[in-house]
């Protein structure tokens, strides 16, 4: 089980009196929901190493880290087509890149705080948590277990292979699995997510869309439709 170095304050009742104050909504949250990538793990470095290693074993060829940086979220089937030439060729490349995703997930390290800050909200504040996730069910697993959060979080959905995911979906599935309606659902849930097209379906559904700045800017998370920003994870304690 991987360590972090640095603690968040375990979320507890009267830690959080103070700030209730603080709140910019009315809402009483039952159920949160948090990326797995940006959020609880900081794999954007070890995941552009992964993807060079697949590009390089397929086609020689390696990309920048802002480079992947600005296509992690879109369709890569359309914009590496320039690249690697053949549809074919590339999804080999991209299957490839999934299964050094899932077996190096052992690699990856949570953000400082993230084990003691989800234990308690969990465990003190009652909240129940998933996480959604655009890597492929297999990596979003392995990388749970290896981290050791696995058990904290009720269902973690990924991607079951399709070109691209929709949030909204797994959105659905979360409030099927408490047996609510969506609208229900998202009546009593937040949303951490550090992309701005996490936000954006969170928003669509009516789920509190609650930014945090690892990835993206501040404005940047506010112009998605944030209804909140946070610079650090322990922030989210001033919120919920």
């Amino acid at each position: 089980m991987m360590t972090t170095t640095k603690k968040a304050p375990i979320a507890t009742k009267a830690s959080n009196a103070s700030s209730r104050a603080q709140r910019n909504h009315n809402r009483e949250f039952k159920y949160g929901i948090f990326d797995k990538d940006g959020v609880l793990i900081d794999s954007i470095e070890k995941y552009h190493a992964f993807f060079n290693d697949a590009l390089n074993r397929h086609f020689g060829q390696t990309i920048t880290l802002q480079y992947y940086k600005d296509i992690a979220t879109k369709n890569w089937l359309e914009v590496l087509l320039p690249i690697t030439k053949t549809t074919e060729a590339l999804m080999k490349c991209v299957d490839d890149y999934h299964e050094i995703t899932a077996s190096r997930a052992a690699e990856l390290s949570m953000y400082n705080g993230v084990p003691e800050l989800l234990d308690g909200l969990k465990h003190s504040h009652g909240l129940r948590m998933f996480v959604t996730s655009s890597s492929f069910q297999k990596a979003v697993d392995e990388t749970l277990k290896h981290t050791g959060l696995a058990g904290l979080f009720e269902l973690a959905i990924g991607n079951n292979g399709k070109k691209s995911v929709r949030k909204e979906e797994h959105f659905q599935l979360f409030a099927d699995h408490v047996q609510l309606s969506l609208d229900e659902f998202a009546k009593h849930a937040f949303i951490l997510e550090d992309m701005a097209h996490g936000i954006e379906a969170a928003i669509k559904v009516g789920i509190y869309a609650i930014g945090i700045t690892t990835t993206l800017s501040r404005a940047e998370l506010k112009a998605a439709g944030a209804d909140e920003v946070i610079d650090r994870h322990e922030e989210l304690l001033d919120i919920i």
